[in-house]
């Protein structure tokens, strides 16, 4: 996990696999990020491998916007009825460069 910026809000960046091993680790970076600067969390799941549900608990809190979601994130939140802000994974925000464009293929 990395934390980084988006103009104002801090981004924490995931990667690998986002399960109940890795559930922990998310809620205390994102709890990390709150009492560092209040408001929204952005989350970039682009680069998660594989999730199940105990991993997503973290990502479904009020203040925690999702701008960037992988393949396999977009498959959990469509079976779970949940929705992203954008139709993944053909279209992504890139927080890295604050560009939306198509994901590069084999993303």
């Amino acid at each position: 996990m990395e934390i980084r910026r988006s103009g104002e809000r801090p981004v924490v960046a995931v990667s690998g696999e986002l399960d109940l091993a890795g559930r922990d680790l998310l809620e205390a970076v994102l709890e990390h990020v709150r009492s560092t600067d209040p408001g929204l969390v952005l989350l970039d799941l682009r680069d998660v491998s594989f999730v199940d549900t105990h991993g997503l608990a973290p990502v479904l809190e009020r203040d925690v916007v999702v701008v960037s979601a992988s393949r396999a994130v977009t498959q959990v939140f469509r079976l779970l009825g949940l929705p992203l802000a954008q139709p993944w994974p053909s279209r992504c925000h890139d927080v890295r460069t604050g560009r939306s464009g198509d994901r590069p293929s084999g993303s």
